[in-house]
């Protein structure tokens, strides 16, 4: 499922797809890798190009990403395969989270497998997490 919303639309009747400003795309992948519920997407670039079909598409200018679990992605362009269900860049990228900052050259994110990969150049940043312990009262069994 894939909502597209733009400031302006023009389409090409050359190349059948629409040429658009302030690209903003959310949409829901129906199954992912575990059987888990439905993963939200969603997607926004300065510029783009979507093919009439909606199946591939192209992003550019500041492209942002957010992806399963709260994580951001940003580059200055992206390119959305529906065969693969895959969104790739080749550009520089940053990707920011709980407790991870990741920068690279390169990067696929696959919802449906909730899978980013930042391919070259990466420099990784890992914040550790601190869990609070409670602390409980043991009481031996069978004592009130």
């Amino acid at each position: 499922e894939l909502s597209l919303r733009s400031r302006s639309a023009e389409w090409s009747r050359e190349t059948q797809s629409f040429h658009l400003d302030g690209v903003d795309i959310e949409f829901l992948v129906g199954s992912t890798a575990d059987g888990a519920s439905p993963v939200r997407g969603r997607l926004s670039g300065d510029k783009g190009d979507v093919a009439t079909d909606a199946r591939e598409f192209t992003l550019e200018g500041k492209v942002e990403a957010e992806t399963f679990d709260g994580y951001r992605l940003e580059t200055s362009d992206v390119r959305y395969h529906h065969s693969t269900r895959t969104v790739d860049t080749d550009q520089a990228v940053h990707l920011e989270g709980p407790g991870l900052k990741v920068s690279g050259r390169g990067a696929s994110m696959n919802y449906a497998e909730e899978q980013v990969q930042v391919r070259g150049r990466v420099h990784a940043h890992v914040i550790p997490m601190v869990i609070e312990q409670q602390h409980v009262p043991l009481v031996p069994k069978g004592n009130p």
